[in-house]
């Protein structure tokens, strides 16, 4: 196992591959040192083919920056589509379909012992029929357990205990991620806890469904979706389920949800 090497990132510029097809283009900078390890692994990442994951479909190494030419997703990120929605159109059996769809894409992640370490809503994307892909792999490391460096950044407000304490990555922390992005998905891309001490003192995120909204209405979340938020933040990551697990959870929960109004 190795892991993805360091590089400073860039924004994604829009652009078109064999004059046909629209993309993004990412820039990169790889540290001097590490710059044909981390084409290497680009060049996994590369074959790399999930339909719930962005598509990496070449990579230009000639000088710097090194440019990234990936899948374009028209929608942008899932928590402004989420957060300009708030429930308008956006319903229950919706976000029921995209929780099935991220666990899909992750379970796929995990299958090829791969660490995301940066699983959030705003690192999802929207396409075309809701179709949702798994983006952003700058943080992501190939491998199974991971152990950061003081230096090495995460969103503390997606990372389990382990990882902040002891800088320790595994797919494990993924799945404690994405019980928060459950959290998002239906709080319409609300921010979770702040605070690390929160999670420090052994509290979790209250049921959603007990908030409210500025429009006075309360968040739906059933208690079999919220037992499942509290399955994946587990403070033993052995007991955390596995996205396999989860995955086949979602899918059958959307197929069993009646229509919205």
């Amino acid at each position: 196992m190795h892991t993805h090497t360091r590089a400073q990132t860039h924004i994604f510029k829009p652009g078109t591959y064999n004059d046909t097809t629209d993309v993004a283009i990412k820039t990169l900078i790889p540290e001097k040192s590490n710059k044909e390890k981390f084409l290497e692994e680009a060049k996994f990442l590369q074959k790399m083919n999930h339909k719930n994951m962005v598509q990496i479909m070449g990579v230009c190494s000639e000088g710097e920056p090194v440019f990234i030419i990936m899948e374009f997703v028209e929608l942008g990120s899932l928590r402004n589509y989420l957060h300009n929605d708030r429930g308008k159109t956006i319903k229950f059996k919706t976000l029921l379909d995209i929780a099935a769809q991220i666990a899909s894409g992750m379970t796929y992640i995990e299958q090829n012992n791969f660490i995301h370490r940066d699983l959030r809503s705003v690192n999802c994307l929207v396409g075309r029929n809701k179709a949702i892909k798994i983006a952003d792999f700058g943080l992501a490391k190939i491998q199974e357990i991971y152990n950061a460096n003081a230096e090495t950044p995460f969103p503390v407000r997606w990372t389990p205990p382990e990882a902040i304490e002891f800088q320790r990555f595994s797919i494990k922390s993924d799945v404690w991620s994405y019980g928060v992005v459950l959290f998002e998905l239906v709080t319409y891309g609300e921010s979770p806890y702040e605070r690390e001490a929160f999670l420090n003192d052994g509290k979790r995120l209250s049921n959603p469904s007990v908030k409210f909204t500025k429009q006075h209405k309360k968040y739906y979340c059933p208690d079999s979706m919220y037992k499942k938020m509290l399955d994946c933040w587990n403070k033993n990551p052995d007991k955390r389920p596995t996205f396999v697990k989860l995955s086949e959870f979602f899918e059958s929960f959307y197929e069993s949800c009646e229509e919205d109004d």
